[in-house]
């Protein structure tokens, strides 16, 4: 794994352990990440009010872009 990568990886682990109050190792689930996917879907919601399904497909559809590229370096 690029170091940049598994630096940005550590980066993640550290934010969903921050988000859910939990001891390191415990933000490992699935369930915890769409967790703090649906509440920022509900965050975005309620600031902005749109159509944010729309945004949020097209944030997720590049964000699986930028991860596939990263991924090939």
């Amino acid at each position: 794994m690029n170091p940049r990568n598994a630096a940005r990886a550590i980066r993640a682990h550290t934010a969903l352990v921050a988000y859910k109050g939990k001891e390191p190792g415990s933000a490992e689930s699935a369930e915890m990440i769409i967790d703090l996917l649906t509440d920022l879907h509900h965050m975005m919601n309620e600031q902005h009010q749109i159509g944010i399904e729309e945004l949020l497909d097209g944030w997720l559809r590049i964000s699986h872009d930028h991860f596939n590229q990263e991924k090939k370096k």
